[in-house]
């Protein structure tokens, strides 16, 4: 199965730094990502938020509207969607079948993502969607969607992320992002974004002062419903019964995740089911959340990108913090349990909870 070979190529996780892999093999494609309109986002957090709001809001007012985001929680098709329906497998595996296909006869290089995107690309080209809202999977010059001439690119935010790709320094990482930036297209900004990095490279720029998403319709100047502005994709503050669920996994988006706990429940006492795939950041990270935990649960998960839970354990009892392995939320007693840290988590802890997300069928 093609799907099956995709995620072989994944475990690879192979750095990319340019687009040359998209260039050679697009043509092979007809094109796919000239035969669509889109929208651009980029930033390092809350672009899958933004992402999905824009597509529920232009969607709920009738338009047709293709998604793409990454990663994936349960199954491989949430990736990529057309009015909040999920591609199905059977149509995975004919656009997997085709691109490999081409990749095989012409011998030619790809990441997970590059196919990945690949895939929603010729997805959007056939079912013709009014626009598709293309979520930038890891910066944002290199990324494999810069390939697309957008409406409107945005930019959320800039917080210190994967700095052994895209840079050490705010302004680094503001500039590996920068890179959807096209001549002529209006760029959307949040707070955060320095100014002094993106300011010269168009002029076009419209700094958001409150939801980004919102601004961004309005720039795109087409009718839209404002429910899908208060709505969330799967594990962005998702309360379900006495659990929190949030892919929270940087110290700026956990502080967020903090700060939206204390003022919905100020009198709750927190504890927090964790699992992290990142060791460089992982005490910035503790730091923010351990100094209003109660306890840690240390989820001890199978998934490869997972950090073993007894490393977890040992880091936060270093830093003082009171922490138990756990393989079963059940297990964790609290009074408000709030489950973050890593996507990769999610799908298990969906399990154990009940929910019938679609998984894949391998």
């Amino acid at each position: 199965m093609n799907l099956k070979r995709l995620y072989g190529i994944g475990k690879a996780r192979v750095p990319k730094h340019d687009l040359e892999n998209m260039e050679r093999l697009l043509p092979y494609l007809d094109h796919p990502e000239k035969k669509c309109r889109f929208i651009h986002i980029a930033g390092s957090n809350g672009k899958g938020t933004t992402a999905f709001q824009i597509a529920e809001s232009l969607r709920l007012a009738g338009h047709n509207v293709g998604l793409f985001t990454s990663p994936h929680i349960s199954s491989f098709p949430e990736r990529i969607q057309l009015n909040n329906t999920l591609i199905s497998e059977e149509e995975v595996t004919t656009y997997l079948n085709d691109i490999f296909s081409v990749i095989d006869q012409h011998n030619l290089s790809a990441t997970f993502f590059e196919i990945t995107t690949c895939l929603a690309l010729l997805y959007f080209a056939d079912t013709q969607p009014d626009i598709a809202i293309m979520e930038v999977g890891l910066g944002g010059r290199a990324d494999a969607t810069n390939v697309i001439h957008p409406l409107i690119s945005v930019i959320t935010s800039i917080s210190l992320e994967h700095t052994e790709i895209l840079g050490h320094t705010i302004e680094d990482i503001a500039r590996e992002k920068a890179g959807i930036i096209k001549p002529g297209i209006p760029v959307i900004i949040g707070k955060t974004v320095p100014l002094s990095v993106v300011s010269p490279l168009t002029d076009h720029l419209i700094p958001s002062l409150g939801n980004i998403a919102r601004c961004t319709l309005d720039t795109l100047g087409w009718p839209y419903d404002l429910r899908g502005l208060e709505m969330r994709p799967p594990c962005r503050f998702e309360e379900i019964g006495p659990y929190i669920l949030d892919v929270a996994h940087n110290p700026e988006s956990c502080r967020r995740l903090i700060t939206h706990i204390k003022q919905k429940y100020p009198d709750r006492k927190i504890s927090c089911l964790f699992s992290f795939s990142k060791p460089k950041t992982l005490g910035p990270v503790l730091k923010v959340l351990g100094p209003h935990v109660q306890q840690f649960w240390m989820f001890d998960s199978p998934h490869d990108r997972i950090l073993p839970a007894k490393m977890l354990q040992k880091k936060a009892m270093q830093m003082g913090f009171p922490s138990t392995l756990c393989r079963k939320i059940t297990d964790c007693h609290h009074d408000l349990l709030v489950v973050c840290g890593s996507f990769y988590m999610m799908r298990e802890i969906r399990r154990q909870l009940g929910l019938n997300d679609v998984q894949d069928s391998f």
